[in-house]
């Protein structure tokens, strides 16, 4: 894994950036709240996501890990 791999393109990371920037609206700009019928997420919430991501994070890298370890064992 490289830096370049990591964060990829210039036009990727806006997009990321202007969709993390539209959703926080979505969520917590009481124009949008009202409009949308949404309410913000509390820090426990937030909380959950992070742990969530972070454990299915580590379970795809184990997955990737043991899938080279067997290709590499295969091709000796």
């Amino acid at each position: 894994m490289s830096w370049q791999g990591f964060f990829g393109s210039r036009p990727v990371l806006i997009a990321v950036g202007l969709v993390v920037i539209v959703q926080g609206l979505f969520t917590y700009a009481p124009w949008m709240q009202t409009l949308f019928g949404t309410t913000g997420l509390s820090l426990i919430t937030w909380a959950h996501i992070v742990a969530a991501s972070v454990a299915l994070f580590v379970i795809v890298e184990v997955e990737k890990s043991v899938f080279r370890y067997i290709a590499q064992r295969t091709r000796n």
